[in-house]
């Protein structure tokens, strides 16, 4: 992948299409993700087959690969975009590992996928495909040779492990030959062995394709024809068209090597081959697959997202995943944890509760922890299925299936949880609980699956708001998630005092009636106001109220809940709260020291925009803005040329300064634009900013937040980073620039960072 400018100057990310670009990429020149997977990551969810010393593949496994229109759609911007109604994945709970998937020779996810997977602790790939005559040249090339394939393989684990990401599914979908299995084998060992010992937990993925004759003849199991590969490499992505017994066979053989969970069967989500049609009866295979203990792949689930109007997007998600969600494993969250449910998108950008922007964004970099439990935990959902003949074109007869959903609300409260992007405390939007307002009907809310180190104390932080609250009372829940338990057991933690009654209904409608509930009551520790209408409240749970409470575990159910007041001439009819952010870690246990953003710089290219493809092709930010200048007061000038950059806070220089003034290194954007662009007319005009600061790697920040300030003091949001760098190109309609700022974003409540400034 190249990271580059698209002709309006954007930054945005590209793959590779050649063997020539790969062997030419320097991993001393890419470096974008260096100080974000160098960042001591601890407030990410928990991948729960590593909990408790558990090796990966000790269970089933769920992959899902991501394959959209060609891919680096909006997500190819590195800074994010002005997307509407975006396509976002949230379930990653349900899930273990994600590819992200295209047609072109190297595909690396783009980094908001990757921030976004390893935040919610699911390993990711990127995709090595080769097809059709292209790709037969490719592996010709590649295969030629032991010292071409040792150099092919070094590269692709340097890349992987530059960007941050922890593998390879490769698919060779071309005929091989003969003389060339050695070499495509040695190939696949080679990458994994690589991978392993350069990767955080490396996977490389051999697809179903070409077999040990060289053959592309798709087995849709594990056998004979394909085990060389399996072998030698983490596991297999078997293709689509698979039945019963090519399960039994795929077992048979994978459990003796002792690696069942190895085998990830396919299931098409536009059911091209797959039992039962795909779609919401995805089901039906996932049943299948199940039944003979194997892991899942699941092709293409954005389905929901390109069948269906992008309105009704958010309904058909909850649909489909619900109806998979009992035939998975909820992923436990590791404490300390905090999240703000943002989904890496909106239609404003709230901070602290206020809207900082109302134009609409889409930045998976921004996405947050999403819950463990959805909407769907509130409904029961049924298949109907009609089966009907239709003839090819080619004049075959062959089955289509059609299935209609029906799904019915198992709460008379008829509950609702969402993300609301009208409302947010930090990022684009907030979670939305809603549930008509029934006396003596409380409505519990299951939010996150909590995994804690046992008989610790807590504290738990939750920033939340309510209108009508006189009508009904709100509070958050502890249960343990213990399957074993010997009796139900809440801890409630009271943000609105109940009265006796509402504790007697709630303990009757949420654990059923049972003479032994254990309840136990935990006040506020402290409430604070804040700004826009939300509340801070905060609990202490402290490990004694645990180990009374006869807990036997460490894993816990965090829950909301709504409970209707005693007022039974209340005027509202429904109940609603907005839950803006949650944090939970140990108490007494400091979180993070609050980083400081230093050495903040500020360079001004000109350039002749758009720009035209060559230019574009010729113009790679190698490492990303990983520039090393000094700031320089009086800055040496040159002759003449069709760039000009400025380092002084306020300078008059009208000349360029020379790459070679500076302690830069040799491929950066300054030279790369310097060489794309000296052929250019010299009346250039279009600045491009480029902004640059510093922070330790050990430091925690989310993301950074960059503004910029016009003549009249008005703040305006250009986009959010991961990293240390930003680019910007002023639109026409920009009043003129004073200043730049850039503010951190911590991961934990009411953590904002102080804005700091760099004057034009």
């Amino acid at each position: 992948m190249k990271i580059g400018l698209d002709e309006s100057g954007q930054v945005i990310t590209e793959p590779l299409d050649s063997l020539s670009e790969l062997l030419q990429w320097n991993p001393e020149n890419f470096s974008f993700n260096k100080s974000v997977i160098q960042k001591q990551v601890q407030m990410v969810a928990n991948n729960d087959s590593l909990r408790k010393g558990l090796e990966p593949s000790t269970r089933p496994q769920v992959l899902v690969c991501h394959d959209m229109c060609g891919g680096y759609l909006d997500d190819r911007f590195c800074q994010g975009s002005s997307s509407v109604s975006p396509y976002c994945f949230y379930h990653w709970q349900l899930i273990d590992s994600f590819v992200y998937f295209s047609h072109h020779f190297i595909t690396i996810p783009p980094v908001g996928w990757i921030q976004a997977a390893h935040k919610h602790g699911v390993d990711i790939l990127g995709t090595i495909i080769t097809e059709w005559e292209t790709g037969s040249s490719i592996c010709q090339e590649m295969l030629q040779s032991t010292s071409v394939i040792d150099r092919v393989t070094t590269k692709l684990a340097q890349m992987a492990l530059a960007y941050g990401f922890n593998g390879w599914l490769i698919n060779i979908e071309n005929k091989i030959e003969i003389d060339h299995i050695p070499g495509l084998q040695y190939f696949v060992h080679e990458l994994t062995l690589k991978c392993r010992a350069m990767l955080d937990a490396p996977k490389v993925l051999w697809y179903d394709s070409v077999i040990n004759t060289g053959e592309l003849k798709w087995q849709n199991e594990l056998n004979a024809l394909n085990e060389m590969f399996f072998q030698v490499c983490d596991g297999i992505f078997l293709n689509y068209c698979i039945s019963n017994d090519h399960l039994s066979h795929s077992k048979m053989m994978a459990a003796s090597y002792g690696r069942q969970f190895d085998v990830y069967v396919g299931v098409d989500a536009f059911g091209r081959g797959t039992p039962g049609g795909g779609g919401f009866n995805c089901r039906e295979v996932m049943e299948m697959i199940q039944t003979h203990g194997l892991s899942c792949a699941l092709f293409a689930p954005g389905w929901t997202y390109e069948k269906h109007p992008k309105e009704h997007f958010d309904v058909q998600e909850v649909m489909f995943w619900g109806l998979l969600n009992d035939r998975m494993s909820t992923r436990t969250v590791k404490v300390p944890f905090s999240t703000s449910f943002c989904r890496g998108y909106g239609n404003q950008y709230f901070l602290e509760g206020q809207s900082l922007s109302e134009s609409p964004w889409y930045n998976l970099c921004v996405q947050q922890i999403q819950p463990s439990f959805t909407q769907s935990q509130f409904y029961r959902y049924t298949l109907a299925k009609t089966v009907r003949q239709v003839t090819e074109k080619t004049g075959e007869a062959k089955e289509e299936i059609d299935v209609k959903v029906h799904s019915e609300v198992q709460h008379p409260a008829n509950p609702s949880m969402d993300f609301d992007v009208s409302c947010g405390y930090i990022g684009g939007g907030c979670l939305k609980l809603f549930a008509e307002r029934i006396q003596s009907q409380a409505v519990c809310f299951k939010l996150f699956k909590l995994d804690s180190d046992y008989f610790k104390s807590l504290e738990i932080s939750v920033v939340w708001k309510a209108s009508c609250i006189d009508d009904f009372s709100f509070a958050l829940a502890l249960t343990s998630a213990d399957e074993e338990k010997i009796r139900p057991i809440f801890t409630l933690l009271e943000t609105t005092s109940l009265s006796d009654k509402q504790r007697k209904d709630m303990s009757l409608q949420l654990c059923e009636v049972d003479p032994s509930i254990c309840v136990q009551t935990i006040r506020q520790m402290e409430e604070t106001n804040l700004k826009n209408g939300f509340t801070k409240s905060t609990f202490l749970v402290s490990s004694s109220k645990f180990i009374e409470a006869g807990y036997k575990d460490n894993l816990f159910i965090l829950s909301a809940i709504l409970v209707p007041c005693d007022n039974v001439g209340a005027l509202n009819s429904c109940m609603t709260v907005h839950i803006g952010h949650i944090t939970v870690h140990e108490y007494h246990t400091a979180l993070f020291p609050r980083p400081s953003l230093n050495n903040m710089l500020c360079w001004t290219l000109k350039a002749d925009l758009p720009l035209s493809i060559d230019d574009m092709h010729k113009i790679l930010i190698n490492p990303y803005l990983n520039i090393n200048l000094q700031n320089t007061k009086t800055p040496p000038s040159t002759e003449e040329s069709s760039i000009s950059f400025n380092t002084d806070s306020v300078s008059k220089s009208q000349g360029s300064i020379s790459v070679s003034s500076f302690s830069a290194q040799n491929c950066d954007i300054v030279s790369s634009l310097q060489s794309a662009l000296s052929q250019s007319s010299s009346e250039l005009s279009n600045p491009i900013y480029i902004l640059k600061w510093s922070y330790s790697s050990s430091m925690n920040i989310d993301y950074i937040l960059v503004s910029s300030y016009d003549q009249s003091g008005q703040r305006k949001l250009l986009g959010q980073t991961v990293g240390e760098k930003f680019v910007y190109v002023p639109s026409n309609d920009d009043n003129k620039l004073v200043s730049f700022s850039i503010q951190p974003i911590f991961p934990f409540a009411n953590s904002i960072g102080d804005e700091q400034f760099y004057k034009l």
